[in-house]
C-alpha cells in the first residue's frame, strides 16, 4: 500500500516546518509528500523542498482548488490530507494504514486539537462537528486538518464536486457529503490525533463563530 501526504499551503513559512517535521517523525513514513503552493509570496515553496516534499503550483485561489490539485497528483493508494499549520501525532499514518488494510472503509477522520484553546472552545468545535454529522445523515464528517481517503474513492467522486460553490462551503464537509452520497463509508478514530494552530479564532473570531456555521449549513444545502 502506497501512501501520499497532501498539504495545501499559502504563505505558511511560519507553520510549515513543524508540519513537515511531524510527518518526518511518523512511525510509518509516507511514500511521498506533496505541498500544493497556492501562489505563496513567502518562503513556503523553498521550505517544502528543503524537507524533501514535491511542490506543485495551483493558481486558482482557494483551499478546494488546492486540495484537488494535490489529490489528482498523488500517486498513492491512500491520500493523507494535512493542513500546513497542523502537526500529526507520530502514529497517525500507521493507524490509518491499519484501518485501510483491515477494512473497506473509504475515508478516515482523525481527532483535531487546537494549541491555544480552552475546553469550552473544544466543546464548541465538537458541537460544530456533531451538527455537521447530523446533516450528513448521521455519517461522520472529516476535518480538513487531518483525514485520509482512498485514491480510488477520490477518483469516483471528484467530478461530482461542484467547484462553482467552492468558496461558499466547508470543503471538507462538502467532500464528506459527496462520499456518503456515493455510498461510501467514513470512520472517525479519536486516537488518531493532531494539533492545529488556533490562529483563525485568535485573529478573526467572526470567521469561526459566524462563517463556520454558515458554511456548514451551505455545504448541506448545496451538496
Amino acid at each position: 500500500m502506497k501512501i501520499s501526504v497532501v498539504i495545501p499551503a499559502y504563505n505558511e513559512e511560519a507553520y510549515l516546518p513543524e508540519c513537515l517535521a511531524g510527518i518526518r517523525n511518523q512511525i510509518r513514513q509516507p511514500d511521498e509528500v506533496i505541498v500544493v503552493d497556492n501562489n505563496s509570496t513567502d518562503a513556503t515553496p523553498a521550505i517544502a523542498r528543503k524537507y524533501g516534499a514535491r511542490v506543485i503550483k495551483e493558481k486558482n485561489k482557494g483551499i478546494a482548488w488546492t486540495r484537488n490539485t494535490g489529490f489528482n497528483s498523488a500517486t498513492g493508494d491512500i491520500i493523507v490530507r494535512v493542513d500546513a499549520d497542523t502537526r500529526l501525532f507520530p502514529d497517525w499514518i500507521q493507524k490509518a494504514e491499519t484501518h485501510f488494510t483491515k477494512s473497506s472503509v473509504d475515508a478516515i477522520a482523525g481527532k483535531n486539537n487546537y494549541d491555544t484553546f480552552s475546553k469550552d472552545f473544544d466543546s464548541l468545535y465538537t458541537t460544530y462537528h456533531r451538527v455537521a454529522k447530523y446533516i450528513n445523515n448521521n455519517t461522520p464528517v472529516m476535518s480538513g486538518s487531518n483525514f485520509a481517503l482512498r485514491k480510488s474513492t477520490w477518483n469516483s467522486i471528484r467530478k461530482t464536486l461542484d467547484m462553482s460553490f467552492a468558496e461558499l462551503v466547508m470543503e471538507d464537509i462538502h467532500l464528506s457529503i459527496a462520499i456518503r452520497k456515493r455510498g461510501g463509508t467514513i470512520l472517525r478514530d479519536h486516537s488518531m490525533q493532531a494539533i492545529t494552530s488556533g490562529r483563525r479564532r485568535s485573529r478573526n473570531p467572526l470567521s469561526f463563530y459566524i462563517e463556520y456555521p454558515s458554511k456548514i449549513l451551505l455545504s448541506y444545502l448545496i451538496s
